[in-house]
């Protein structure tokens, strides 16, 4: 579970950080480039309530895999991005997505290990946090130096989300711990 929120967080940094810069390249100017930024920062927002919302609905497991699907499906589509409105709809369902790993790993650890024991938790798995955004956004800015575009750390990136979907679908409240799941 801390190494699938590391690896989310990964995604959310190597590409928030280079996002501007993304559509800057692609040619669509300061004012969509922007745009964007504030699309995403806006459905961050609104996903924070969606996946606020689905996680009381649906098993944590399969709503985290949902968060990481959707983000994963959005960096796929990053590199193929190129209108205006193309942009904003990625920028949009991103969003979206980063909303999802604000909310639904806290309800994860809660439901897995206790609320009892969620500073213990969280004191543990923060590190993956933090380790995952700091690769993030030097990952992208090494891939962007080397061969001139982001559009290939967006498709190893959504690569890493595929994968982390298989992570989160396996894993299991731990049975001592007498959590529902």
């Amino acid at each position: 579970l801390a190494m699938a929120t590391g690896s989310l967080f990964l995604l959310q940094s190597g590409t928030n950080i280079h996002q501007g810069a993304y559509f800057l390249d692609q040619g669509l100017g300061v004012g969509i480039s922007a745009a964007t930024l504030s699309m995403n920062a806006v459905f961050t927002g609104v996903g924070s309530i969606f996946w606020g919302w689905v996680v009381d609905k649906v098993p944590v497991r399969h709503t985290y895999a949902g968060v990481a699907l959707m983000m994963a499906v959005a960096l796929v589509l990053f590199p193929i991005a190129d209108t205006t409105a193309e942009a904003l709809i990625v920028a949009s369902i991103f969003g979206m997505a980063v909303g999802g790993i604000l909310v639904v790993p806290v309800v994860a650890y809660a439901n897995y290990f206790g609320r009892q024991s969620l500073s213990a938790i969280r004191g543990v798995t923060e590190p993956f946090v933090s380790l995952g955004q700091a690769i993030g956004a030097v990952f992208s800015g090494i891939i962007y130096d080397v061969t001139g575009s982001y559009k290939d750390a967006f498709l190893i990136l959504g690569i890493l989300g595929f994968a982390t979907i298989a992570m989160l679908l396996a894993t299991r409240a731990p049975r001592n711990v007498g959590v529902v799941e």
